[in-house]
């Protein structure tokens, strides 16, 4: 059972639209490094609903799971997590024509 007071450890990370991000390894490779910078925090990386940037969204609990929502992560965690995957992961965003 999770603690009531429990703050979010765990975080949807949806990839920004391109065909780079189509590619299984990088999308395992930004997990794994996603796991090395933030090893305290869980992470889903998905590649639905895509946009612009990096989205990173904080999974608080499932509704109909009978266990206490989690309290929304430390201020300026879920700004680190995307801030870490713009440094990062920009240099793939954008594939130079030749």
């Amino acid at each position: 059972m999770k603690d009531v007071n429990a703050e979010c450890t765990e975080f949807l990370v949806v990839l920004p639209i391109g065909p780079q991000f189509d590619d299984p390894a990088v999308l395992k490779r930004i997990a794994e490094a996603l796991h090395e910078e933030f090893p305290e925090a869980v992470f889903t990386v998905a590649d639905g609903d895509r946009g612009e940037n990096f989205a990173v969204y904080p999974i608080l609990g499932k509704a109909d799971s009978g266990q206490p929502m989690a309290r929304m992560p430390a201020e300026g965690i879920v700004a680190a997590i995307s801030d870490f995957l713009e440094e990062n992961f920009a240099t793939i965003r954008k594939p130079m024509l030749h």
